[in-house]
């Protein structure tokens, strides 16, 4: 549930911060990899780990 609020989240900031980021070539793909996510919760998605470090981070930092 926390993913399907807040990715979409990161993904808004990501478009209107991207220059304002230094060495994003990483980060260009991770978020390639979590806008490209349906949301399903696979084994070994990579994208389900991306998601998941993001939001864990989030939830820590802003919603404990």
């Amino acid at each position: 549930m926390y993913g399907e609020v807040l990715i979409p989240l990161l993904l808004h900031s990501y478009r209107h911060e991207r220059n304002n980021i230094s060495n994003n070539e990483l980060l260009d793909e991770a978020i390639d990899i979590i806008r490209n996510w349906d949301y399903r919760a696979e084994k070994n998605s990579e994208e389900v780990a991306l998601a998941r470090l993001w939001v864990q981070g989030v939830k820590k930092k802003y919603i404990v």
